[in-house]
Order: C-alpha cells, then structure tokens, then sequence
C-alpha cells in the first residue's frame, strides 16, 4: 500500500470553544496522509489515475472555512469528504495542528490525529 501526503498546510480557522477562537480564529498546519495503491498511476503516469493534491488542498481550505468547536470536529469534516471524493482511499490519517492555543499556559501546538477507518 502506498501513501499521498501533504504536510504543513498553513491555515487561519475558527476552531475553539473560546469567542476568540471564532472571531479572530486561529492558526493551523494540517498533515494529510492518504493511503492508496500506486501501481496503477506508477505505471500510466497519469494524474486521471491517482490523487490530485490540489483537490485535497481544496477540500481542507473549504472544510476550515467552517467554525467548529473541536480540532476532531474539523478533522473528521475533511476527511468525510475525502472519502467521499476518493472511495479508492483505504486509509486516512489527518493531523491537525492548533498553533499557540489559548490556555493558561504557554503551549506550542495541540494536536489530534483523525484515522480512517478507525474513526469514521
């Protein structure tokens, strides 16, 4: 089984319980895995037969343009339409990077992973 990714997509989102969180919003990074067979684009070389990174950037700027409470509200959004997108994807790991949450201390990230099949 092989395996597409996208790491460190760099958002704004409104992701938090706190009022803040939703009017301001606050800085993300997304690591998407995608697991896949890539025998067949391998050997056509065409992008008809794989996964276009650009319709997964696509997916999780649209999905995070959404307000959500939970980074696993968030995670689970983008990976539903993933799935529903790409049907030939066995496996999914998203990894959602909170940057600086708001806490009463000085954290450098949160971060929840969400995987499919797991779960969806």
């Amino acid at each position: 089984m092989g395996k597409i990714s996208l790491q460190g997509i760099e958002l704004i989102a409104k992701i938090g319980v706190h009022k803040q969180e939703h009017t301001i919003g606050t800085k993300c990074l997304v690591d998407i895995e995608l697991g896949i067979s890539l025998k067949k684009p391998g050997e056509s070389d065409k992008i008809a037969h794989t996964i276009d990174y650009e319709i997964v950037l696509s997916v999780v700027k649209k999905c995070l343009k959404n307000k959500y409470n939970l980074l696993e509200g968030a995670a689970r959004a983008i990976g539903q339409e993933l799935i529903t997108l790409f049907p030939e994807v066995s496996r999914i790991k998203i990894s959602m990077h909170k940057i600086k949450p708001l806490l009463e201390a000085n954290v450098a990230e949160v971060v929840v992973e969400w995987l499919y099949p797991e779960d969806y």
